[in-house]
């Protein structure tokens, strides 16, 4: 939905958002297809609202929502545009299955393979304004630097969820 050339803003309503991944600062300007390098290596929340912020928030998660929808994703519903289980900071909260999971993991395989290839990525240089450094970037999927696992990992977003966990527990 975004050209990867489209540059955004980051503001700072996207850098309040809860986490610091990605280390992004009120005024950064980035590139769209630079600024999926912190939301997909390092969790970067502030990453997802300032996309959503630069199309708005209630268009952005309308078009997330739809998405799913049209992948046959009925058990999934985005509640924001960074995955927060928003319940524990005072919001409502999104939800999805295992099954609706591999959907989605199996399209963007099909359709968009350089996300895995971004996905497995450890560590990288990220970049504002098209040219000048902004900080290293490392992966929060500790998966990719065991050396111990028994199969190699393509990529993938590692997360957790309050009511998950405690529901795992």
């Amino acid at each position: 939905n975004f050209p990867p050339e489209s540059e955004i803003a980051v503001t700072k309503k996207a850098v309040s958002e809860q986490e610091d991944a990605g280390a992004l600062k009120p005024g950064d300007v980035f590139t769209a297809e630079g600024l999926l390098y912190p939301l997909l290596i390092e969790s970067s929340n502030d990453a997802a609202e300032a996309f959503a912020g630069s199309v708005g928030r209630e268009k952005f998660m309308a078009m997330m929502n739809a998405e799913v929808e049209e992948l046959g994703m009925g058990n999934t519903f985005f509640a924001n545009p960074s995955g927060l289980d928003e319940s524990v900071f005072g919001g409502g909260t999104g939800y999805s299955t295992a099954a609706d999971l591999v959907k989605m993991a199996k399209f963007i395989k099909s359709n968009y393979p350089e996300i895995f290839d971004t996905l497995s990525i450890g560590a990288r240089d990220l970049y504002a304004d098209r040219h000048k450094f902004h900080h290293r970037m490392q992966s929060t999927n500790e998966l990719l630097s065991d050396k111990n696992w028994p199969v190699e990992i393509l990529g993938g977003k590692p997360g957790e969820q309050t009511k998950t966990k405690q529901a795992l527990l």
